[in-house]
């Protein structure tokens, strides 16, 4: 198991360190084998800051064998921020690093105080193109080549690379919904429409 903490995180956990446990569940009308070689990809984000990037708050990788998946994700309480809003996102990717399964839902948990979330359900369905028992995987992808280019390039080049209709200039000003998606490609501008973060999907 893999687990890399953002801003700050300790390597190790401390007395104080809080477990967030949870099952993933596959939720296709199909049957859909996991396919050998594959790994659970889990992300805890902080969304509470309208029209920007989400934080990463955790990352975690693990085995993916069949369903259910247990897994369970350790935090540091002095990261979390009272009153914020954190997600959790899932997914499956097999190791040609294309994504087999994704969350289908935006889940939310409460990481502090009364109520805090200790266990979650995470829906997850096969990455389809139809309703037929036809999966088409979805490769991670980012383009650290397109920094410092105009950001209309950057999309007509990634439009081209990969054939995806979703891919479009994100500024300041562009409100932008913070599920994580794999078919689409936010280009992320400065003033002046230069390309200044690694395009990536998801």
């Amino acid at each position: 198991m893999l687990t890399w903490r953002i801003k700050g995180f300790s390597e190790y956990a401390d007395d104080r360190t809080l477990t967030l446990h949870g099952q993933i569940i596959n939720l296709h009308k199909h049957h859909i084998s996991i396919e050998p070689g594959s790994h659970l990809i889990i992300e805890l984000h902080d969304i509470s800051v309208t029209d920007q990037l989400s934080t990463k708050i955790v990352q975690q990788t693990i085995n993916a064998y069949v369903f259910p998946i247990t897994f369970s994700v350790n935090y540091e309480p002095n990261e979390v921020v009272h009153n914020h809003l954190y997600v959790l996102y899932a997914s499956i990717v097999n190791n040609r690093n294309e994504v087999t399964f994704s969350s289908e839902r935006r889940n939310e948990v409460k990481l502090l105080g009364p109520g805090r979330t200790t266990f979650v359900d995470v829906p997850v369905i096969g990455v389809a193109t139809s309703d037929k028992d036809v999966t088409t995987y979805v490769k991670l992808q980012e383009w650290p080549e397109l920094l410092g280019r105009r950001g209309e390039e950057a999309v007509r080049i990634i439009k081209r690379q990969t054939g995806l209709e979703e891919v479009f200039v994100v500024t300041k000003d562009t409100h932008v919904s913070k599920d994580l998606r794999y078919d689409r490609v936010c280009v992320y501008v400065d003033d002046y429409g230069i390309v200044s973060q690694i395009p990536r999907n998801g």
